[in-house]
């Protein structure tokens, strides 16, 4: 799949979990392209109200094997999470809490949280 995507232009993202044996993690890290999509919950994605203790010593821990950019997604929500997960990678993804909010016609909020990526540093 690789040598087709390759041939079109497209990188494929790969994406490494809070429950990747570091081997494993070496092993997905070492071909990457583009990106490293940290996933940052143990579970399905969507809103969360904070993360595990571990997710930041597991972020240090991609970013420190990545020689790609490590962006953090899953359960980013609020401009909180942005602010403590881009403090150990190189920035964030924020999916179903936009959805929700711009279901919920919340644009100020959307907005907001979309905002908090910029004054986290990230680009």
């Amino acid at each position: 799949m690789r040598p087709v995507l390759k041939e079109s232009g497209i990188v494929l993202i790969r994406l490494v979990t809070l429950t990747s044996p570091k081997e494993r993690l070496k092993k997905i890290i070492k071909d990457a392209e583009g990106f490293i999509y940290a996933v940052t919950v143990k579970g399905t994605t969507g809103t969360r109200e904070s993360f595990e203790e571990e997710v930041g010593v597991y972020l240090q821990e991609v970013k420190a094997l990545s020689s790609v950019p490590v962006l953090a997604g899953f359960g980013i929500s609020t401009p909180e999470h942005v602010k403590q997960a881009s403090s150990y990678c190189d920035g964030v993804i924020v999916g179903s809490k936009i959805i929700d909010l711009f279901e919920e016609e919340k644009y100020e909020e959307m907005e907001e949280l979309i905002s908090s990526a910029k004054t986290a540093g990230i680009r």
